[in-house]
Parts: structure tokens; C-alpha cells; sequence
């Protein structure tokens, strides 16, 4: 089954989620409520094996058949990689930003990567925070994983800070990381 540990954890966790910030995962679909209307993810029998993103119930993507597959951007109108079947999994929502996990290598290296999506701007943004490795990440409880403020959230990880390699000879040692993503720029910076 693609959802890891703390996926389904996430599955758990909807009811505890404020008004208004409902999500659901699915092995092939994702779907989230955001201040621009409902965001859904699909990609399984029913598209084809293909990518298809809808905000507000109209397509902003849809995976074409191509040998590159998708080539994500800083916007959604390129698609969402993710190297596993399916789509990318909602970790957490607030303020208009939804944190997503989702492997952008081959799931047998165990590494997931997480991203924030900005809904509070009128084309959304798509912004990669760092990575982390099972099964120690999966062992962060959601107490731990977000920290939200009014000017910011910290993400703890157990693996990797932006930028860095992992999985090849002489890369990083997977560690505890913590990023904050701050509102007002959209920058991410690494606190420890």
C-alpha cells in the first residue's frame, strides 16, 4: 500500500482538523478544502494511471502521456510529482497553506518529501520544504511534525534540509531537520 505510516495517521487525524480545513487520502486521490474552493487530486483507474489536478471542480492539470512525465514548477499548472502510484498525501492545513507528502524517488529508498501549496495567492504556489526517511520520520507525531504561528510554521523531519541528496554514495546522513515556511515571502529557511 502506498500511504505510509504517517499518511494513514493522517486519515486519523481529519476530525481534528479547524473548521474549514477538512481533507481526505486516498490510495488514488486527495482532496482539500482552500480558501480558493475545494483542491482534489486523481490519478488511478479512472484517469488513466494519469495526473489530474481540479481546483474549485475545474482542471488546472491533467498529465499528458509524455516519457517525461510531470515537470513540476512553482505553480500547479505543471502537476505535483510524485514517483509512487497515485497522488501526494495532505499532512496538515491552516491559514490557506496545505502541507503534502509524497516520493520523488523510488518508495523501495523509503524517503518522502514534503511541499507546502499557497492557496492564499490568486495563482497558487507550490514550494518544496526538505525530506524525510522512514521509518524514523513516520515515528514524528503530528504534535511534534507542525508547529503553525500567525507568521509562519515549522516542519520537523527526520532525514534531509532543502537541497540536499540523499540515497547516493557520499550524500547527507538522514538527521533531524526543522525548516520554517515563512507567510509573508514564501521562503523557506533551515532553524536547525
Amino acid at each position: 500500500m502506498r500511504i505510509s505510516a504517517f499518511g494513514a495517521a493522517c486519515l486519523i487525524l481529519i476530525a481534528a482538523q479547524p473548521a474549514g480545513a477538512e481533507f481526505t487520502n486516498g490510495i488514488d486521490s486527495m482532496a482539500v478544502d482552500t480558501p480558493q474552493g475545494k483542491f482534489e487530486c486523481a490519478n488511478g483507474k479512472a484517469t488513466s494511471q494519469r495526473q489530474v489536478l481540479r481546483l474549485a471542480g475545474r482542471v488546472i492539470f491533467e498529465e499528458k502521456p509524455s516519457p517525461d512525465g510531470i515537470v513540476e514548477d512553482t505553480t500547479l499548472r505543471h502537476g505535483i510529482e510524485q514517483k509512487n502510484v497515485g497522488c501526494p498525501w495532505v499532512v496538515a492545513v491552516q491559514h490557506g497553506y496545505v502541507i503534502i507528502g509524497r516520493d520523488l524517488q523510488p518508495p523501495s529508498y523509503g524517503v518522502q518529501n514534503y511541499a507546502v501549496i499557497d492557496f492564499n495567492k490568486p495563482e497558487p504556489s507550490l514550494t518544496p520544504l526538505s525530506s524525510g526517511q522512514r521509518p524514523q520520520d513516520d515515528k514524528i507525531s503530528m504534535e511534534r511534525r507542525i508547529k503553525w504561528s500567525g507568521k509562519s510554521f515549522t516542519l520537523h523531519v527526520f532525514g534531509y534540509a532543502p537541497g540536499e541528496e540523499c540515497c547516493a554514495v557520499g550524500a547527507s546522513k538522514a538527521r533531524p531537520v526543522e525548516v520554517r515556511y515563512i507567510f509573508s515571502n514564501g521562503q523557506v529557511e533551515v532553524v536547525r
